[in-house]
């Protein structure tokens, strides 16, 4: 469990900007 400590933090980091780009294409629809 603590080997994938390093992975689930890039993978955060990459939902966090795929999140972010979401939300940017959701308030350019609205």
């Amino acid at each position: 469990a603590k080997k994938k400590k390093k992975t689930s933090k890039g993978l955060h980091i990459l939902y966090f900007a795929k999140f972010r780009e979401g939300i940017t294409i959701f308030l350019q629809t609205l």
